[in-house]
């Protein structure tokens, strides 16, 4: 029996010639992974639906009943908050019809398992786009639709985001009041099918927020929101910058009390892969011995800074395997063929030392943070 921890495993045969070597993780029963309060701040991004979908990628190593295995694997590392994704034009390609499909089927999944969802999409299908290039131009279509999906998952997806980092062309390319727009027929619709889900407004990745989040606020969509969240690729030592920045910037328009999360976090600055790929045929890298243990680290790392800095709740990115960039660039905390890298253990075992912990204060020595947390028994 071995202690809960990350392994990596080798073959030797008889002519001395070393195997490839194989890593695994044990873990804690699911019983003790799971064993403590549901409003953690420690989350995972998966877009599972997506990125576990069978095929995805061409990857051939993909195993089979992919969407059931990391909706174990999350709920063995004991996260109980998820973030997922959802296409509105493949849900419903005609007005008023509605199939859920592969949402439906990870929602249950995830609940089932003891997790709650963000949900997230940041598409509108050709029928209700009316001459915009990317966002929804038919606001009562944009409602109704928003209305059926938070009655849907109602008890499910307990929070939804309305687009994802708008203010980047690749995901928007319409004017920031047309998004005020749609997000307040989105808000709307969500409360309606669900009055308890919170509402996000669409992630800000660009630090400062630029002019296009400026005209979003000036618009009054912070009326409209219960959560500001952002995304953070960055180094460690500009978080602090950041999210002071954040609470600055969301107090300019009176909602210094609403909260804030991060719903993408993760190691942007290690570079290519140093791994030739797996996949047989595929450009799809993988990270190295040393850039496996720098993203567990930051992993790890991130989620108590940004607690210490107030955000409420922080989803690293990302769980399954996936690769931008032409494949260079590696995010998953999973290799391609859904072996386990270090950030899986990492993050289990965070979970486990302080899911149940009350954070307390920060002290800072020379070259070294140190983090205090009360402990459920009165301990420290």
């Amino acid at each position: 029996r071995l202690p809960a921890g990350y392994y990596r495993l080798q073959f030797q045969d008889k002519q001395g010639q070393w195997s490839r070597w194989l890593p695994f993780a044990v873990v804690l029963p699911l019983e003790q992974a799971q064993a403590h309060d549901l409003d953690i701040p420690y989350a995972m991004d998966s877009a599972q639906s997506w990125l576990a979908a069978p095929g995805f990628s061409g990857n051939s190593l993909q195993p089979e009943g992919a969407y059931e295995l990391i909706s174990d694997l999350e709920a063995l590392a004991g996260f109980s908050m998820i973030r997922e994704r959802l296409n509105w034009g493949e849900v419903s390609p005609r007005p008023g019809v509605y199939n859920w499909g592969r949402y439906e089927t990870n929602a249950d999944l995830l609940s089932e398992r003891g997790m709650s969802v963000l949900g997230m999409f940041h598409s509108a299908p050709a029928w209700a786009k009316e001459g915009l290039k990317s966002l929804p131009h038919d606001l009562v279509a944009t409602y109704e639709f928003c209305k059926a999906a938070a009655r849907k998952f109602s008890g499910q997806m307990t929070a939804w985001e309305f687009w994802n980092e708008p203010e980047l062309q690749g995901f928007n390319q319409d004017p920031s009041w047309d998004l005020a727009a749609a997000h307040k027929a989105a808000y709307l619709g969500f409360k309606a099918g669900d009055p308890n889900v919170d509402v996000l407004i669409g992630s800000n990745c660009v630090h400062p927020a630029p002019r296009f989040f400026e005209v979003l606020m000036r618009n009054g969509v912070g009326d409209y929101m219960d959560i500001f969240n952002f995304h953070v690729y960055t180094p460690l030592n500009q978080y602090q910058e950041i999210a002071e920045g954040k609470r600055q910037f969301i107090s300019r328009y009176g909602q210094e009390d609403k909260p804030m999360w991060v719903t993408e976090n993760g190691l942007g600055v290690e570079g290519t892969g140093k791994e030739d790929p797996i996949v047989p045929g595929s450009t799809l890298r993988e990270h190295d011995r040393e850039q496996e243990l720098a993203q567990a680290e930051l992993m790890v790392k991130a989620q108590i800074t940004m607690q210490s800095l107030g955000v409420a709740r922080d989803f690293s990115f990302v769980f399954p395997p996936y690769n931008e960039r032409g494949g260079g660039k590696v995010w998953g905390i999973f290799r391609w063929d859904y072996t386990v890298k270090p950030a899986y253990v990492a993050l289990a075992n965070l979970i486990s030392q302080l899911g149940n912990c009350r954070y307390l204060g920060k002290l800072d020595l020379d070259g070294i943070s140190a983090f205090l947390y009360a402990q459920p028994d009165g301990g420290q």
